[in-house]
């Protein structure tokens, strides 16, 4: 039996409030926020407001606070027991690992539909930047595979040679500026308020306008708006092929549990689980240390949901009026109006600002992925365990970016590239919040385990990610 888990004193800024200390437990959190400003909002947020217009600004509060619900209660656990949860699903009752199995499998499946989809997005883009959107469309799609495999290579190098404490600043001040940016932006826009508040509150499912058919037939004969909604969801903020790797950050900050070595931490690998000591002073330390998952994971979602918000506002009040759908070699050029409100010189500002976007998120990704794999194989292969995590970060990024560059020569719409990995990325974080509830209740003494609340926020954000995400999946099929 190994030794129970006792919590170490956590330092001064874990305990204090205010500011200071927020800033100081804010790190894997801007991460993911950065990881996911290149899609689900500097693109599918717009797009969808272009489409809808206020229509869907529920649905992106539904998807927001479900993946917070998910991704802070796995994160408490972490912090708490000093085992990824992966490791906890494999002692689910079944067949030996099946869980993280599954959810391993189709998150590494993922992974080059992701940076494929994204690179290909980027290169349409720099062709708009460096004038070369004029030629013909076999032109346009080459030129964009050409700058999308540079900016893979790119940053699947960068992946190998940087340091994970680079990543967090660089991540962080990505984040910073583009959410200024952004805000800013809303505030002179021709936003109907009133609109706006409605439809962040009335529940109601949209259909496409009559322009829609006359404008963009593609879009309308090709996804149905169950399949636009649900692939926009799962690009809010993230997927579970993001969260895994997410979660594997908190091993760099030493939190709690986390913070002690393999026999102070009491993990008995995957044939047992850790046992926490229940008394009142080991109870009341490790609530403290569950402060570093929730400032770090409310901060990173409240940054995803101003930034959803911002840029759905924006394509609801600037591009839907005008039926400007963003969609094909025009992605995100279309989005050039939000700035240049301000003036001409702006379309610069915003060139620069949506470049770094997706050069965040792609840059990103490779270090998230090869932790995800990472995470995903640890539980259930032995070695993997012994294995240092650096060795899994060349072959994840070979399989990762050659598989999107393969996807990116081989499909001409990036949209399309991504939408299989949307699709599973939205299922899977539901059956995430199932799991997580047999885990806390499984491991965490009563004093540290999840309120009644929170196990009921956790089923029914499990039933709505799930929903959605199995419906558009057979959509997408039949």
């Amino acid at each position: 039996m190994a030794n129970a888990v006792r919590y170490p004193e956590p330092p001064d800024y874990v305990r204090a409030g205010g500011l200071r200390g927020a800033i100081r437990l804010f790190g894997p959190g801007a991460i993911i926020a950065s990881v996911t400003i290149g899609s689900g909002e500097t693109l599918f947020a717009s797009r969808c407001g272009a489409i809808f217009g206020y229509t869907l600004l529920w649905f992106i509060v539904a998807g927001v606070v479900c993946k917070l619900i998910q991704v802070y209660t796995a994160g408490r656990y972490m912090v708490l027991t000093g085992e990824h949860p992966m490791e906890a699903w494999a002692r689910l009752p079944g067949p030996r690992g099946w869980f993280p199995a599954l959810l391993g499998a189709l998150s590494i499946f993922c992974f080059p539909f992701w940076l494929g989809g994204l690179a290909m997005m980027l290169g349409t883009t720099l062709n708009w930047i460096f004038g070369l959107d004029g030629g013909s469309v076999a032109q346009q799609r080459f030129y964009a595979q050409l700058f999308g495999t540079g900016t893979l290579t790119l940053a699947a190098v960068l992946t190998l040679l940087q340091s994970y404490d680079v990543l967090e600043r660089v991540q962080t001040g990505i984040v910073a500026v583009l959410l200024v940016a952004i805000l800013a932006a809303v505030i002179p826009a021709p936003v109907d308020w009133a609109e706006a508040a409605r439809g962040a509150v009335v529940v109601k499912w949209p259909s496409y306008a009559e322009w829609m058919h006359a404008d963009y037939p593609s879009i309308v004969n090709q996804q149905s708006v169950l399949m636009v909604a649900v692939v926009f969801m799962g690009a809010i903020g993230g997927g579970t092929y993001d969260y895994i790797g997410y979660l594997s950050f908190y091993r760099e900050k030493k939190w709690g549990a986390l913070g002690l070595n393999e026999a102070e931490a009491g993990s008995e690998a995957v044939g047992g689980h850790p046992v926490i000591e229940a008394d009142a002073a080991n109870v009341l330390l490790g609530r403290q240390w569950t402060r570093t998952a929730v400032v770090d994971v409310f901060t990173g979602f409240v940054c995803v949901l101003l930034f959803t918000f911002a840029f759905y506002l924006l394509g609801a009040a600037i591009l839907h009026p005008g039926h400007l759908v963003p969609d094909r070699f025009s992605l995100l050029t279309h989005q050039v109006r939000f700035l240049t409100q301000f003036g001409r010189p702006f379309k610069y500002l915003y060139q620069i600002g949506i470049f770094m976007a997706f050069w965040g998120t792609i840059y990103g990704a490779f270090e998230i992925y090869s932790r995800t794999a990472y995470e995903c194989f640890r539980p259930l292969v032995a070695r993997v365990r012994r294995t240092p995590f650096a060795r899994l970060r060349l072959p994840v990024c070979l399989y990762a970016g050659i598989g999107g560059m393969a996807l990116m020569w081989t499909v001409s719409d990036p949209l399309k590239i991504v939408e299989p990995a949307a699709l599973i990325g939205t299922t899977t974080c539901g059956l995430w919040c199932f799991a997580m509830v047999w885990a806390d209740r499984k491991v965490l003494p009563g004093g540290l385990r999840i309120g009644v609340g929170w196990v009921l926020l956790n089923l029914v954000a499990g039933s709505i990610l799930t929903g959605f995400g199995a419906t558009a999946i057979w959509d997408y099929f039949f």
